[in-house]
């Protein structure tokens, strides 16, 4: 290794450590815990990622592939599982283990389930490589192996200096998917365009839009908008009174009532089954045992859920008889003549 290159790697780590904050760390990684207890997994991640970015400890890196990993994010739990294992050789060893074997779990199911492995090399290999499925800082430097779900993706590379460049990528099977992306240096007048450009979009100005007239004239005095003068103006009766109707706002409460009741029931069965699969995966039999509790949570509100949908599907189709059989009135036409115009005017229940 070349001394300038050893140079180059002191400064980052110098300039890293000088912008660690541990203890804005540690407080964004106690509301991640707190997030992981309420079983948010995805905003337990998310807390993680923050906790990394303001201070890189490798176990904030090894919690966000953990967390996923129990989000069922499997693609985003292998992409930092894999990255904790490369940072954090100085951590507990049966915590190491822990991950390793996890890992090999899941790249297992990767393998089986509809996900592609993308063999990604960059150059130059310090580039930074996002892509649009994952969070904007979900981004990982040089080449890796990655693992998509089958769809199409954008695929972002960018380095200081450089052109970006952005290739679309599309995982349609199992097998290898090598993908190579070489970015091109930026020239000097490259640069100072890029300079000029944000600088004229800074300074731009958004002119308001204009008043435009509407074009309606004004109202004579004594007449409307129109021109018309005023006048007397005959109306026709009011239609007698229709006969009064049950009211049907009982029966589309219910109505609701029975679809609410049963999409809870949906999701109770969703969740109860998503925790059994999560059980699976367990790497403590604490966290076994609590994945277990929540699936007889879930299950007992599907079930509750399940009784209230029928009960209400009977007093819903009460209801409903109760409004469709009451007698409705015929529709009786009345028509009014004057001297300017003439008018006809419906009356029943509709």
């Amino acid at each position: 290794m070349s001394r300038a290159a050893v140079l180059i790697g002191t400064i980052l780590v110098a300039a890293a450590t000088a912008r660690a904050d541990p203890q804005a760390a540690d407080r964004v990684a106690a509301e991640a815990e707190a997030l992981a207890r309420a079983k948010d997994f995805r905003g337990a991640a998310a807390k993680f990622r923050e906790a990394y970015a303001a201070d890189p400890r490798p176990d904030f890196m090894c919690n966000v592939g953990v967390a996923y990993h129990k989000a069922q994010e499997l693609p985003r739990a292998q992409l930092f599982l894999s990255r904790c294992l490369e940072r954090g050789s100085a951590l507990d060893g049966k915590f190491i283990d822990l991950v390793r074997a996890a890992l090999a779990k899941l790249e297992a199911s990767l393998k089986a389930g509809s996900y592609t492995p993308v063999d990604v090399v960059v150059e130059p290999r310090f580039a930074t490589v996002s892509i649009d499925a994952f969070a904007p800082d979900e981004t990982f430097d040089g080449g890796r192996t990655i693992w998509l779900a089958f769809a199409s993706y954008r695929v972002t590379v960018r380095a200081d200096g450089y052109q970006p460049r952005t290739v679309e990528v599309t995982a349609k099977d199992r097998a290898m998917l090598p993908l190579r992306i070489a970015l091109e240096r930026r020239s000097r007048e490259d640069q100072d365009d890029r300079r000029a450009r944000e600088a004229r979009e800074r300074e731009a100005v958004v002119e308001p839009p204009r008043d435009r007239d509407a074009g309606v004239k004004p109202a004579q005095p004594g007449g409307d908008t129109t021109g018309r003068p005023a006048g007397p103006v005959d109306r026709p009766a009011p239609p007698p009174a229709a006969p009064q109707r049950p009211s049907m706002v009982p029966a589309i409460a219910a109505s609701a009532g029975v679809v609410v009741l049963a999409a809870l029931s949906l999701y109770a069965h969703g969740q109860a089954a998503d925790h059994a699969d999560q059980a699976r995966f367990a790497l403590h039999q604490s966290a076994y045992d609590s994945e277990a509790d929540s699936v007889r949570t879930w299950n007992t509100v599907f079930g509750v859920g399940l009784v209230g949908a029928g009960a209400g599907a009977l007093a819903s189709g009460y209801l409903w008889f109760r409004v469709l059989r009451a007698p409705s009135r015929t529709v009786a036409p009345r028509v009014e003549v004057t001297g300017e115009r003439a008018s006809i005017t419906l009356g029943g229940v509709f």
